[in-house]
């Protein structure tokens, strides 16, 4: 490093306030000694030796004056300068911040003046920044949110009540050509050396309303188009009960007549007519009941039920049904006790429940086994499961076993039906107020159960 010379220690602030003060004194010295006669050797006087004072004292004051004030000035202007500097770092980032958003950004003051209108705001409203700042913002508002803005400006001012601020909702937005469009807004405050400003968010969902309308429409069309084929359900199968109860009881007339003259061909093809009607009369039951459970017009008479005595019955009707398989059907006898009443639809219940051991029974394996148990659940429920030992079902198919029309087995050789008993089981236990659900394991066998409402002494509503 170069060494400092007197001249450049000299030209220095410091070296320049120290030639300053000799400068003073020597001055100072000169004048005492005019004025003190002095020029001629003589004695000193008092007055001379104050002007020697006084010119040490200023040789001793400035460079003082100057460390103390004039440092302290230059170290205030230095921060002053870097602080200048980092806040309009801060002011950069923060506009090329708002400037690189998507959406529109509105700031406003408290009297609803625009302070800010960045690029994607422009594009949305089609006003440049120019056309707008200074302006109020209900010029980019349509009637009649114009006349209310400032009312809930002012009104937020003076209560703090909020309801635009912190608070995000949809409104519309007026262009500079007059349209209007959708728009999404979300209000906040700030303050900025002391001033309250008001920053708005806003985005145009022009786009997402006409999907949502869209959607809408769509969803109206098929609540029609749904309606039109329950109701066309419904029609077509009381006109079919009308035919097929007919061929029924024929066919009773008919096989009364076989036993008594004991023509076995005769009565076997009787048999085999009767099998086939009871088959499509039930397959029309589940029909007319899934088309009136659609259109709510299925009616639920809940009263006292027992339980147990559901249970029996259902059990009893299809006894012969499983005995066809090898199939035994067995009644768990050991958790009954206690067993209330159920505030339950005892025909539906009785629906359901005989659903559950067809279904145990179809996909079964031959000779297998089917369990049912009865439980309480707790003060409110109780539980029917129907255990069976067939063949499953796989995990991922149980998210829409109870969907109607859903044939997860229609390959099986026992399985007949349309796919819609568990639909219609489903929505009749929830319309009783009870649930319905399901444990199975591939090849091993399911268990389904209900739980339905208790009899609390009372009746439901």
């Amino acid at each position: 490093m170069k060494n400092k010379t007197w001249a450049d220690t000299l030209s220095t602030p410091l070296g320049l306030v120290f030639v300053l003060a000799a400068l003073i004194a020597i001055v100072e010295l000169l004048i005492m000694l005019v004025v003190e006669d002095i020029l001629v050797p003589a004695v000193v006087t008092k007055a001379a030796w104050n002007y020697v004072d006084a010119a040490l004292l200023t040789l001793i004051l400035v460079p003082a004056m100057y460390f103390l004030v004039f440092q302290r000035m230059q170290k205030d202007s230095v921060e002053r300068k870097r602080n200048l500097i980092e806040i309009q770092a801060s002011e950069n980032r923060f506009r090329a911040l708002i400037d690189t958003i998507s959406d529109g950004v509105i700031v406003i003051d408290t009297k609803g003046r625009i302070q800010t209108f960045n690029p994607a705001a422009t594009i949305l409203f089609g006003h440049a920044q120019e056309e707008v700042l200074g302006k109020n913002i209900s010029m980019l508002m349509p009637n009649p949110y114009v006349s209310t803005h400032d009312s809930y400006l002012q009104n937020y001012l003076s209560t703090g009540i909020q309801k635009m601020i912190g608070i995000g909702r949809e409104t519309i937005g007026q262009r500079k050509d007059s349209s209007t469009f959708p728009m999404e807004l979300a209000v906040s405050e700030l303050k900025v050396d002391g001033e309250l400003l008001f920053i708005g968010i806003v985005r145009d969902i022009t786009m997402r309303k006409r999907v949502e309308a869209e959607i809408i429409a769509a969803k109206d069309q098929a609540e029609k188009a749904n309606l039109i084929k329950s109701q066309f359900l419904s029609r077509m199968s009381h006109e079919l009960r009308t035919p097929l109860n007919a061929i029924m009881g024929f066919s009773q007339l008919i096989k009364m007549d076989s036993l008594s003259s004991g023509d076995d061909d005769a009565l076997e093809y009787v048999h085999n007519i009767m099998n086939a009607g009871e088959s499509l009369l039930s397959l029309i039951n589940d029909v007319l009941d899934f088309a009136q459970l659609e259109v709510g017009k299925l009616r639920i008479e809940p009263s006292q039920t027992d339980l147990l005595k559901v249970a029996i019955d259902s059990i009893g009707a299809v006894r012969l049904l499983a005995e066809a398989r090898k199939i035994e059907v067995r009644l768990n006898n050991q958790l009954l006790e206690n067993l209330g009443e159920l505030w339950v639809d005892p025909v539906r219940t009785k629906q359901v429940v005989l659903n559950l051991l067809s279904n145990a029974i179809k996909y079964n394996k031959e000779g297998g086994s089917i369990d049912v148990t009865l439980e309480t659940v707790n003060a409110e429920f109780t539980r029917l499961s129907v255990i069976d030992s067939g063949i499953g079902i796989r995990e991922k198919d149980l998210g829409v076993l109870f969907l109607p029309f859903s044939r997860l087995h229609a390959n099986n050789q026992f399985v007949e039906g349309a796919g819609i008993g568990l639909s219609i089981t489903k929505d009749l236990v929830e319309k009783m107020g009870g649930c319905i659900g399901v444990k199975s394991v591939k090849d091993e066998g399911s268990t389904f159960w209900i739980d339905m409402p208790a009899f609390t002494g009372q009746a439901h509503t």
